[in-house]
């Protein structure tokens, strides 16, 4: 892969919606953070609460250490263990809820170690979010949100010898000289989105490893677009009730994003659906 010059980006607004036969998504999460915590009690019986809906769960708990010096100079040290919530997982496991006392965390997981199998996509991943929302709406629904957060984890496998404005527009200009880029990182968070002052986004491009057994790891290098939409500051999230439509307005602009941040050769790659 040569330089790492690249041109600007598609404005967010001018992107056209698209859609894919083979899109690039491993992963989707949908997160909220609560600003009080609920009881222990509460959180003891969700299981109750989403009752045959996955087949495995696993209670979580976190370990607290505590160390003292004694008079005579001995360390002693104190552990704890502290049930901090659960873990629900389906047969795939293609979701994954992890539910604690101030978070709920919804994966949307693509079956393969790289993005080869079926993308149930967002209309399918929202209306299950929603369901799981409603049920464990008596238990989160009362407190205030302090964040929430819909992140796009596309693995994106290139050619090694091309240029990495080939294929994104997102990057930053480096020196002719510099050739085959070994790692990087690159991130960005902008505080809000054009029509949307309470949405903010952080756009995330990162070398990752191509599993040995996948067969674009010889002559490929591995990246991951990293895309979340959030609310920057606890005042502008959304209630419990207006969840739906908060989502529906961030998977927009993560959409938009994700088209801007792409090159039409990519979007061959992924074969875009002709309407």
């Amino acid at each position: 892969m040569s330089n790492m010059g690249a041109t600007p980006a598609t404005s967010a607004r001018s992107a056209p919606v698209r859609q894919y036969r083979e899109p690039p998504v491993h992963e989707v999460v949908l997160g909220l953070n609560f600003a009080n915590a609920i009881a222990d009690s509460e959180l003891e019986s969700i299981p109750a609460l989403l009752a045959g809906r996955f087949p495995e769960t696993q209670p979580q708990s976190f370990a607290k250490y505590e160390m003292t010096i004694a008079p005579a100079g001995q360390q002693i040290s104190q552990s704890e263990q502290r049930f901090n919530g659960w873990l629900f997982r389906d047969a795939g496991p293609t979701r994954v809820l992890n539910v604690g006392r101030q978070q709920v965390l919804l994966h949307a997981v693509r079956p393969g170690e790289w993005p080869n199998g079926t993308y149930a996509g967002w209309s399918a991943i929202q209306q299950e979010a929603r369901a799981l929302f409603e049920l464990l709406a008596p238990i989160y629904g009362r407190g205030p949100i302090q964040r929430v957060g819909l992140r796009y984890l596309n693995r994106i496998a290139v050619p090694v010898e091309s240029a990495l404005e080939d294929w994104f527009s997102i990057g930053f200009a480096a020196p002719s000289f510099l050739l085959d880029p070994f790692a990087i990182n690159l991130r960005q968070t902008w505080a809000r989105s054009e029509g949307n002052d309470d949405l903010s986004l952080t756009v995330g491009l990162a070398t990752i490893a191509i599993p040995a057994n996948v067969a674009l790891h010889e002559k490929h290098i591995g990246f991951l677009l990293d895309i979340e939409v959030f609310n920057l500051w606890p005042h502008m999230a959304p209630s419990f009730l207006d969840l739906p439509e908060w989502c529906r307005r961030a998977h927009e602009v993560e959409n938009r994003v994700f088209e801007g941040a792409i090159t039409d050769a990519l979007r061959k790659r992924f074969e875009e659906i002709t309407k």
